[in-house]
């Protein structure tokens, strides 16, 4: 929404935020009566000056629009970490070129330091209260959003995406109007955390090269996302040595380096010429400015400060930078206009078309920016930090409200509240108004927050660093704690992560403890608490740090599994499937708690109803052939256990068919047909089984004895001293070989 349906809409004061101008004050009110005689009052997209916005394109190009459209989301990138924005102990050539052959913003702001919601806002134009996606990992985007993809394909262009982190998985939905969505990340086994579910740049670079190659004579549109300078900070060399005191400007320099390659490709592919690149990023990174060290907490500019670069062959202004404050939602109408796609008229999220302040470029929009982290209440259960900017000021809504001069004071270390307040109460019902006409249109009220509860989405963005234990209450602004005030405690928890992630559970668990003392009512405290005692095998305190993350949240899915898994290890049968049954009942579409019940049932011998559950879970797992694999297995199992040998195999046959190093079936198989005396048909099952896994002691032992039943004394020499080099100290596998060598 432009600023001047924000106005309108919302009631705010122009005398507040706009020049005292009397001329400029007539044009905005003469600007508002339009507005409402035209759309109602809530339009977008509204030019100055009488233009029409639908041919202001023409004078940026005065030969050809460019066709195609190349963006580029460099995740965590601070603008003044680019040679480009004045940074002179950093080589980002590439970078620097496509701005001094482009359009350079030195005022663009993303409304959210978080890397999902900051891009659902730049590929749909909506602050995140629009789009309600708040934080990573737990919300879907809504299909009732526009994105920039959908119009485009639309449009009759192809579009592409190639993401480098899980966090932008297609499961949360920025896949929509994409007809290629590259998100299968595999973790790297050569790297120092084999888990971190990222790709490099040059992989990212190389997949994006190989789907232009194939598109190169259709009409284009591909979104890059390169992940590298998130941390942890470990570039490749020669970056990691040329950087040594800033690793975090390593990545930004190989990051540079591959688009470089990227460039390079297009210009051979002659594509080059006829593409629009819009270059920007999700958010900033603390660098513990502000005592934060990475980003997500605060919403400072040094998290909410981005580069955004606009480059096109035959671009008028290329080489021209502008300081008027822009968003990242202008990003979606603007590229539309550039391209002249943008039809008259029509709504594209809630950001402006800045083409005519380009072109009137001593013109200024005045751009107010609605920015929040909402990290911290739905996380820790403290205070949401929200805030208001425009070209002067900067205002922060919290326990401890902030205001600052920002064109004065960009680093944010002046606090003017206690000599401004009634200033700072202007921007405070300033805020109310823009929060409540951002939630005011149509399609946001259509619109729902999306959850997406799954063990495997925290393992994985866990991975990636980021902290996840989402909260029952997700609204409101009550909670009493202000995160400035917990800065001991954001660095107490960032060491207990570092601690569990180098496996010091013991210290981890300390660590956590001591923030506990201080923080009773920290959620993610208790559940980083039950993970550690539930791998410590001090299964009661897990259970106790579990059952109040419960009781805060009595829906989550999550904590219901592995709370009846823990009683599982217990032997605690029945406790372990009413929490199953439970977590069943409340997410009826999630394989995983049909299956943990399928597993009790096995193990307290009800196998028809272990049947049942399996067969449901394998009806809701059609799309994920790991879990279909898993549960055709445990079908087998069951299948056995009823002595129905043909339909155990049968099932048995399909998960191998799905995953043929799947070394468990051959054990069942094993077992079964060793406990049966059918030891002919229990070998070539043992063989398979120590083949797949050679490591296996007791299954080497147990293949030497049916050996030794059958007759076969040097094949069972063979593999009980297999065994023995596995495990010396296995007693039995001793006896047998002496026996076997007297």
């Amino acid at each position: 929404m432009d600023s001047f349906s924000q106005d309108l809409c919302a009631g705010i004061s122009i005398k507040n935020i706009y020049p005292s101008n009397l001329f400029f004050r007539l044009l905005l009110l003469f600007t508002a009566i339009m507005i409402i005689l035209s759309a109602g009052g809530c339009s977008r997209n509204i030019p100055p000056f009488g233009d029409d916005i639908s041919k202001l394109a023409d004078e940026l190009f005065p030969e050809n629009k460019p066709q195609n459209l190349l963006l580029i989301t460099i995740d965590t990138l601070r603008a003044d970490h680019l040679g480009c924005y004045g940074n002179k102990s950093i080589q980002t050539p590439n970078i620097d070129a496509l701005a001094e052959q482009g359009i350079l913003f030195q005022q663009a702001f993303t409304p959210v330091p978080l890397t999902l919601p900051s891009h659902a806002s730049i590929l749909t134009g909506l602050y995140p209260p629009a789009h309600k996606i708040r934080d990573n990992g737990y919300f879907i985007l809504d299909d009732h959003h526009q994105t920039l993809a959908e119009i485009l394909k639309e449009k009759g262009y192809v579009t592409g995406a190639v993401v480098a982190a899980y966090v932008l998985n297609s499961r949360f939905g920025l896949d929509q109007g994409f007809d290629f969505y590259e998100d299968d990340i595999v973790p790297d086994p050569n790297c120092e955390d084999p888990f971190r579910y990222e790709r490099r740049a040059d992989r990212a670079v190389s997949l994006a090269e190989d789907w232009l190659s194939n598109n190169r004579e259709e009409k284009f549109f591909l979104w890059l996302h390169l992940f590298d300078p998130h941390e942890s900070y470990d570039p490749p060399e020669p970056y990691k040595s040329a950087y040594a005191q800033s690793l975090y400007d390593g990545e930004i320099a190989f990051t540079d380096a591959c688009l470089g390659q990227l460039f390079k490709k297009m210009e051979e592919l002659k594509i080059r010429e006829n593409t629009l690149i819009v270059l920007t990023s999700d958010h900033g990174e603390g660098l513990g400015e502000h005592e934060e060290k990475a980003h997500s907490i605060f919403i400072y500019d040094t998290t909410l400060h981005v580069p955004l670069i606009i480059n096109a062959p035959g671009l008028k202004l290329a080489g021209k930078s502008f300081d008027f404050l822009v968003r990242t939602i202008d990003i979606f109408p603007t590229t539309l206009g550039l391209m002249g796609l943008a039809q008259p008229g029509e709504k594209y999220g809630q950001g402006i078309n800045v083409i005519p302040w380009l072109i009137k470029d001593k013109s200024n929009p005045d751009l107010l920016l609605y920015c929040e982290s909402l990290y911290t209440q739905l996380n820790f259960g403290w205070s949401p930090l929200k805030g208001i900017r425009s070209r002067e000021w900067k205002y922060i809504k919290a326990p401890a409200a902030e205001l600052y001069q920002a064109s004065l004071d960009p680093k944010e270390t002046n606090n003017l509240y206690a000599d401004k307040t009634r200033l700072a109460q202007d921007w405070e019902d300033q805020l109310q108004k823009i929060e409540k006409a951002i939630t005011s249109t149509e399609t946001t009220k259509e619109a729902k927050p999306k959850r997406a509860p799954d063990l495997e989405v925290r393992k994985r963005l866990e991975s990636l660093g980021y902290l996840c234990a989402p909260r029952k209450n997700t609204s409101g602004d009550t909670a009493p704690i202000d995160p400035k005030d917990m800065i001991q405690a954001i660095q107490d928890i960032d060491r207990g992560q570092d601690l569990y992630a180098q496996g010091k559970l013991e210290l981890a668990a300390q660590q956590f403890e001591k923030t506990l003392a201080v923080d009773s009512g920290n959620i993610f405290l208790h559940y980083q608490l039950g993970g550690i005692y539930k791998k410590l095998e001090n299964y009661a305190k897990a259970l106790d740090h579990y059952r109040i993350v419960l009781q805060e949240q009595e829906d989550y899915l999550e904590i219901l599994n592995i709370i009846g898994s823990v009683y599982d290890r217990l032997g605690k049968y029945d406790l372990a499937l009413n929490h199953f049954k439970r977590a069943a009942s409340l997410y009826p579409d999630q394989p995983r708690a049909y299956h943990n019940m399928g597993i009790m049932y096995i193990k307290t011998s009800r196998f028809n109803r272990a049947e049942k559950s399996f067969l449901r879970a394998l009806a809701l797992s059609q799309n994920n052939d790991q879990k279909k694999a898993i549960n055709y297995k445990c079908l087998g199992d069951t299948y056995l256990r009823l002595e129905e040998l043909p339909k155990a195999r049968q099932f048995y046959q399909l998960a191998l068919n799905l995953r043929p190093g799947m070394v468990e079936i051959y054990l069942e198989l094993a077992r079964y047909y060793t406990a049966k005396r059918q030891y002919p048909l229990a070998i070539p099952q043992w063989e398979k089984a120590v083949a797949l896994s050679p490591q296996d002691a007791q299954a080497h032992f147990t293949l030497g004895q049916c050996y030794l039943l059958i007759g076969e004394r040097e094949k069972a020499r063979k593999s009980l001293q297999q065994c023995l080099q596995i495990k010396p100290d296995l007693i039995q596998a001793r006896r047998f070989l002496e026996k076997l060598n007297q």
